[in-house]
C-alpha cells in the first residue's frame, strides 16, 4: 500500500521534488495535493529555502503551483565507446517500440498492462 507523499532532498536553499506517490485508493480525498500542499508550505515557512522545484515533467499538479517553467537540457557522458554504444542501442530500441505502438493499437494495448505489472 502507497501513503500519500511527497519526497525531495534540500539542494542549497532550493528544495527539490524527487517523488510524489499516491495509491489510487487516495484519490478521492485528494491525498496527493494535501501532500504537495504540505511541501509547498514547507518550503515557503522555511528559512532554509527559497525556492520549490518540481524537477522535470510538465504535469498538472506542478503546473498548479508553478511560478515558471523551465527547460531542461540533456548532458550525457560515457566512460569508453563501448557504453556509448550500448546507451544508443537501448535508446534506439526504446523509439522503435514507442514507433510500433503508435502504428499498432493491439501492441499499445499488450504494453500498457506490461509496464503496470513492472514487466520489460
Amino acid at each position: 500500500m502507497t501513503t500519500p507523499r511527497a519526497l525531495g532532498f534540500r539542494d542549497g536553499s532550493v528544495f527539490r521534488g524527487w517523488d510524489s506517490r499516491l495509491a489510487p485508493r487516495w484519490g478521492d480525498v485528494s491525498a496527493g495535493r494535501i501532500a504537495n500542499a504540505e511541501a509547498l508550505r514547507h518550503v515557503v515557512t522555511s528559512s532554509t529555502y527559497e525556492t520549490l522545484d518540481w524537477m522535470r515533467g510538465e504535469e498538472l499538479y506542478k503546473l498548479q503551483s508553478a511560478a515558471e517553467v523551465v527547460p531542461t537540457a540533456v548532458l550525457s557522458a560515457w566512460s569508453s565507446a563501448a557504453l556509448r554504444s550500448a546507451e544508443d542501442l537501448a535508446r534506439d530500441v526504446r523509439q522503435r517500440v514507442r514507433d510500433a505502438k503508435q502504428g499498432s493499437p493491439p501492441l499499445s494495448r499488450r504494453v500498457a498492462p506490461a509496464r503496470a505489472t513492472g514487466s520489460r
